[in-house]
């Protein structure tokens, strides 16, 4: 029986299934803010707690999509941001929006192109999931060579804590894996990050129907905490489908 290079194969479904991936923007008679406004909160939420003071910091964001963080990142006067991401169809979509720094590129090799200790800090939102666990390595180690020191890495992945977290990790076929906030910090230290935090992703109050959604949240989230409780007598874990990861880097 012929036997296939495994990573060659991995790289021949990644390439089938990104050149397919669409984005669900596609009408051109939508302004840029009205293609972006759904995520607007939670993005807008990340900028202004966790991003730079200052404007003219260098940021990176791998796996960016349709560039929705890098629009409302301008937005909020940072000058200095550049994307990367495998879809190609995504990619077309932000050029065609006018977004000249977006670049269609594995987000590995784009990190390999990047100078050393030059990045202020690095986003990649909805990507480690998409890797299989030597490639993560692999990143991790690329993304803290270019960060400087007190750089910071924020990520936003799948949470398998979550009692749904299985709609999120088998909802999307390229998925390769999930982390827990013990997992996540596991494998943040093999690269000397430090200042971890692990977040969870509430819902965002901007509106009466988004007010409801959060105090019914804290509704069950209460009862998440008392069935681990009762199972394993802890109580402190994150119950979202997904997180937001915030990491520094230490020298």
């Amino acid at each position: 029986m012929n036997q296939v290079n495994e990573s060659a194969a991995v790289k021949q479904y990644r390439e089938i299934f990104y050149r397919h991936y669409k984005s669900d923007m596609n009408d051109r008679k939508m302004t840029l803010e009205e293609k972006f406004r759904a995520g607007k909160p939670f993005l807008m939420r990340i900028i202004q707690r966790y991003f730079p003071s200052y404007k003219d910091a260098k940021i990176i964001d791998f796996g960016c999509g349709n560039g929705g963080l890098i629009f409302f990142a301008k937005e909020c006067g940072y000058k200095n941001t550049v994307g990367y991401d495998i879809s190609e169809n995504q990619v077309k979509f932000s050029n065609a929006a006018g977004f000249e720094n977006i670049y269609h590129e594995e987000v590995i090799a784009a990190a390999k192109s990047i100078e050393t200790s030059s990045v202020d800090l690095v986003v990649s939102f909805d990507v480690l999931e998409h890797m299989t666990k030597d490639e993560a390595l692999l990143f991790l180690l690329e993304v803290f060579r270019i960060l400087k020191d007190s750089g910071k890495w924020i990520i936003h992945t799948v949470n398998a804590e979550s009692p749904f977290f299985g709609r999120i990790r088998y909802g999307d076929f390229t998925h390769e894996c999930a982390f827990t906030k013990t997992s996540i910090k596991q494998f943040l230290s093999i690269a000397n990050f430090r200042k971890i935090q692990c977040v969870e992703d509430n819902p965002i109050v901007h509106s009466i129907s988004s007010m409801a959604r959060y105090m019914l949240w804290k509704l069950i989230r209460s009862f998440y905490r008392l069935c681990l409780a009762i199972e394993t007598g802890e109580r402190n874990a994150i119950f979202s489908q997904n997180f937001l990861v915030v990491a520094e880097k230490h020298e």
